[in-house]
């Protein structure tokens, strides 16, 4: 999961480099040849391809990895609801980000956009939420996974509001090169802080379940051991008398 997100990182810096050109193209020259303009384009399609299948893969792993903590922290916390819930909110929460994520914005209001968006981070927060409440069902802290979750939010704001509908094959006047090149950098540094919150929120679930197994453990041993009979206090424990062998008789001879 780790390193699918170090990963998209990595592709969002080189997604910038690749915008970053194209400005610099601009900027220098008076006329950008349609062939330039053509393979940074390719370039960056590429580049998509590849984040979006890294996406997948890290959603796919954070998604398994998140049904498994809170199964994990219902389990050691004893409590049947919290699981379902958490189970749920990790399996519809993706899919509802997905579905309103399809939704074509082409001929609607500018608005709609927000709109979508806004729905998206809604969804997005069911399993974060349940992650959280799971943690401190164990003992642990809800922060950390409230913080991976703003984090994301960060990210998918940046990608879809200015990073994701750039064309370089066909730029308009509205599009600031620049600024994207910068925000696509930006968007990197959001998803490197993603991949520190991810790992501090494995650790402290991972942590907080180990505790509470632990915690549990010690009561059954606890328990088990006042059941067990053991000599009071102060007291020799009382052992049977070893029986003493009877005398072997001897045979009398009388005398002559």
């Amino acid at each position: 999961m780790l390193s699918f997100f170090a990963a998209l990182a990595c592709i969002e810096v080189g997604a910038g480099a690749v915008v970053a050109e194209a400005w610099r193209l601009h900027h220098d020259s008076a006329i950008v040849t349609v062939d330039e303009r053509w393979q940074l384009h390719l370039l960056l399609e590429r580049l998509r391809v590849m984040e979006g299948v890294i996406a997948m893969g890290a959603a796919a792993t954070t998604v398994l990895w998140g049904c498994i903590a809170v199964t994990n922290a219902a389990i050691a916390g004893r409590r049947r609801r919290t699981a379902l819930y958490g189970l749920s909110a990790w399996i519809v929460g993706p899919v509802l980000v997905g579905v309103v994520g399809r939704i074509t914005t082409a001929g609607r209001p500018a608005h709609f956009d927000v709109v979508i968006l806004t729905l998206q981070v809604f969804a997005l927060y069911l399993p974060f939420g349940a992650l959280s409440v799971a943690s401190a069902r164990v003992g642990g802290l809800r922060l950390p996974a409230l913080r991976w979750y703003i984090g994301l939010v960060l990210a998918l704001v940046v990608h879809r509001m200015f990073t994701g509908s750039l064309d370089l094959s066909t730029p308009t006047p509205a599009d600031d090169l620049g600024r994207t090149a910068v925000l696509y950098l930006v968007n990197a540094v959001v998803v490197g802080v993603i991949v520190v919150m991810a790992a501090e929120t494995t650790r402290e679930m991972h942590d907080a379940i180990g505790e509470r197994f632990a915690m549990h453990q010690h009561w059954k041993d606890d328990a088990r051991s006042r059941f067990l009979p053991r000599p009071a206090t102060g007291e020799q424990p009382v052992t049977a008398p070893t029986p003493v062998a009877a005398p072997t008789p001897v045979a009398v001879t009388p005398e002559s």
